[in-house]
């Protein structure tokens, strides 16, 4: 789950290979205006057309100007959201009282709670997210953000996240998004590297016995790309099984039956921090913390539904991906599994899902592939980085057309693009991301 950081909110192809043009949240940029229709306004950024939404009342008088400033807001439904700075205003504000803060005065006055800087952040947050301002919402997120030493409009965007995400809101969940951890590849790594320095140390058996098991289990969570398709259909199974169930539910589940399994991820992550501690292996204690935190990180976000008809809700599981030649080459990856939901129920439909598989080929070589089935029907959007690799792609679609036949699928249409930056926008910040080298994805 990303949480803030630097990471940009939009990339904007730039023709004839000019470097793409890279947007973040809160940058202050100045535009050609060329159009301006409801709320949205054409702009030209560095000779690059870009599209942006304003908030009401905000593009008055905009058609009559020929340049403008803004601040990036983010983005949401794929639209990048902006704010005009009003002139007389200083570098680092835009304007003080713009009619979107009025509205955020009005409902609150109508809600009858005070005005007030806190309320006034958190109410401009919830307008942001879509929701709605009042009484209820607002002490919600004022409970959550209370336990906080500091926040504001960051922190007060984030609840307001988690409620638009139906996401559980609580002082620890907030504490919990916030941290910022390695990713979960990097984070299992460091573990693993600390662990096997450990049993090559001079530590208690007790202790060397515990590592080795939990060392054979982190083992079973990597997924060897190199392996035949039923091979690493089998080590998905086991993947799933290890980090498919959140640590909270494990808990429960002990909780409720009374026993204690040995073999649970959870047992023993918990029995090992426990004797590294009692034996003063802070370090490497302090790494089990950070790789379980970042587990919750991940399964955190399985936790939501989706408020929107029609919307799926995803079920999020990171992978870490090995190949035997060369060997230690470790690459992260992301299962999303779709989930319908009716009745309150959620159900997974395999003969209505879509995969996307995105990895690096080469140095700076991209490739996404864009599976929907319906049924035996399978539609493929394949998107490259080079008009090498489109050449390539169209040499292997008769070979990909049969190896989906002997599977029982039958490929309807085929289409494959060049565009130079991959990536996807976070279902849950609204930022844009790039995928990086040695980055794969998976979504069903």
């Amino acid at each position: 789950m990303t949480i803030g950081g630097p990471l940009p909110i939009a990339i904007i192809e730039r023709p004839s290979g000019e470097q793409p043009l890279t947007l973040r949240v809160n940058q202050r940029i100045t535009a050609q205006i060329l159009n301006v229709s409801g709320d949205q306004v054409s702009l030209a950024i560095q000779g690059t057309r870009v599209v942006g939404r304003l908030p009401p009342g905000e593009q008055a008088g905009l058609n009559e100007r020929r340049s403008a400033q803004f601040v990036v807001r983010g983005m949401a439904d794929g639209v990048l959201q902006l704010q005009l700075v009003r002139q007389g205003t200083t570098p680092g504000q835009t304007t003080s009282v713009s009619q979107w803060q009025a509205l955020a005065q009005n409902l609150l006055r109508l809600n009858g709670l005070q005005i007030n800087q806190n309320n006034l952040t958190i109410a401009s947050a919830l307008l942001n997210r879509g929701l709605p301002v009042n009484a209820r919402l607002v002490d919600e997120l004022l409970q959550a953000l209370g336990s906080l030493k500091n926040w504001g409009a960051a922190e007060a965007d984030l609840a307001a996240m988690f409620k638009a995400s139906n996401l559980p809101l609580t002082p620890g969940t907030l504490s919990l998004a916030m941290q910022h951890l390695p990713g979960f590849t990097d984070s299992l790594q460091q573990l693993q590297a600390g662990l096997s320095s450990l049993l090559k140390g001079h530590a208690s058996a007790e202790l060397k016995s515990l590592a080795q098991k939990v060392m054979t289990m982190l083992e079973g969570a990597v997924i060897n790309w190199s392996g035949t398709p039923a091979e690493i259909a089998e080590q998905l199974s086991e993947a799933m099984a290890l980090w498919g169930k959140t640590l909270e539910a494990g808990l429960a589940e002990q909780a409720k039956t009374g026993q204690t399994n040995p073999n649970d991820p959870l047992t023993m992550l918990a029995q090992l921090r426990q004797e590294l501690v009692k034996q003063g292996e802070n370090n490497i204690a302090g790494q089990v913390d950070r790789f379980m935190d970042g587990l919750r990180q991940m399964q955190f976000l399985n936790a939501g539904s989706s408020q929107k008809p029609g919307e799926p809700v995803w079920l999020a599981i990171n992978f870490p991906l090995a190949q035997q030649n060369p060997p230690g080459d470790m690459f992260p990856a992301n299962l999303r599994v779709a989930y319908r939901e009716a009745g309150g129920e959620k159900t997974i439909d395999p003969s209505n899902t879509r995969l996307i598989l995105n990895l690096e080929l080469e140095e700076g070589e991209t490739l996404q592939v864009d599976l929907s089935m319906a049924g035996k029907r399978v539609g493929a959007w394949m998107t490259v980085s080079s008009e090498q690799w489109r050449g390539l792609i169209d040499e292997e679609l008769p070979s990909f057309t049969e190896g989906l036949e002997k599977l029982g699928f039958k490929l309807q249409f085929a289409q494959c693009q060049v565009q130079n930056v991959i990536g996807e926008t976070d279902a849950a910040s609204g930022q844009f991301i790039p995928w990086n080298a040695k980055r794969i994805n998976l979504e069903a």
